[in-house]
């Protein structure tokens, strides 16, 4: 008997609940980017944007090799960037500053979920309750 796997046929492998909350910081910075085209220059920096993240979030929620790392990337530098566009538009209230601060506070959100799951590897892992299908001991009958 085959034992069942812990994730669903579409995913490559398992993803924990950090990496759920850093593909949905990343998928909704996607959604997010579409507030900030009125301020980019090009219609290719436009598409990038909301490709980058969204194909980052994808990768996470798969559970791709290497896809966190990723991740922690791509939230870093729009973490990065949204700060320093914040600043050099300073407090003028209205789509484009609102959707720069929904950024910022989205791609700290998803920093800190994968901060938080490598402090966990680091110290041992998530806990798990295992129980064996069968017996490790023989059994008489």
């Amino acid at each position: 008997m085959q034992p069942s796997p812990n994730h669903a046929p579409w995913q490559v492998a398992p993803v924990s609940a950090t990496g759920r909350v850093a593909a949905a910081s990343l998928a909704l910075l996607a959604i997010d980017s579409t507030f900030v085209w009125p301020m980019t220059t090009s219609v290719i920096e436009a598409a990038a944007l909301t490709a980058i993240p969204a194909i980052a979030a994808i990768r996470v929620i798969r559970g791709f090799p290497r896809s966190r790392e990723l991740a922690g990337a791509t939230l870093a530098s729009i973490l990065a960037v949204a700060s320093v566009s914040l600043l050099q538009l300073g407090p003028v209230a209205g789509q484009v500053s609102a959707a720069i601060v929904v950024s910022i506070v989205l791609a700290a959100t998803g920093l800190l979920s994968l901060a938080l799951a490598g402090l966990r590897n680091r110290l041992g892992g998530e806990p798990v309750i295992a129980m064996p299908r069968w017996p490790s001991a023989p059994v008489a009958l």
